[in-house]
């Protein structure tokens, strides 16, 4: 099953995978009233807590979650050829196959949660750390982005209506 507010980005995932489910929402809105084995949110859904508590709506009793989060303590390391932060703003290029080159803007942009603060920030949503790491061959000081796996106990029942 896949959810995305881009109705572009459903119509890729139903060419990349023919006949796969798909909701067109914010992530936040979604009341599917059904649980899953395993949630995953890439790039950085997950770093907003309403986004957090989204996910771990939809997460059975002893499922996990995955997430992908944007590194900062990678973005204060240095300057970052492709990544541009200007206030708020958040500028990045993304070069594609036929080497042209596509940049996201995010407006009202602001540092998503560190590594130190991920296993607080799982436990406020009653999950527990699994794993968490890096980009292969590098640190998480250096990674880019890092990854986090919780999961649910099993004996934890969270509510689906709403956290």
């Amino acid at each position: 099953m896949g959810v995305d507010a881009h109705p572009g980005m459903l119509e890729h995932l139903g060419r990349r995978i023919p006949g796969i489910t798909v909701h067109q929402t914010l992530i936040e809105k979604l009341r599917l009233r059904r649980r899953f084995d395993l949630v995953i949110g890439p790039s950085s859904i997950l770093g907003h807590d309403t986004n957090l508590a989204a996910a771990v709506r939809h997460v059975r009793a002893g499922g996990r979650v995955g997430m992908e989060l944007m590194n900062p303590r990678w973005l204060e390391s240095t300057s970052h050829r492709g990544v541009r932060i200007k206030g708020s703003v958040m500028e990045v290029d993304y070069r594609l196959p036929d080497g042209s080159v596509v940049v996201q803007v995010v407006e009202n942009w602001s540092p998503g949660p560190s590594p130190e603060a991920a296993r607080r920030r799982v436990k406020r949503f009653g999950l527990e750390l699994l794993w968490m790491g890096g980009r292969p061959g590098t640190s998480l000081a250096t990674s880019p982005t890092y990854y986090v796996l919780a999961g649910s106990g099993a004996g934890t029942r969270i509510p689906l209506s709403s956290r």
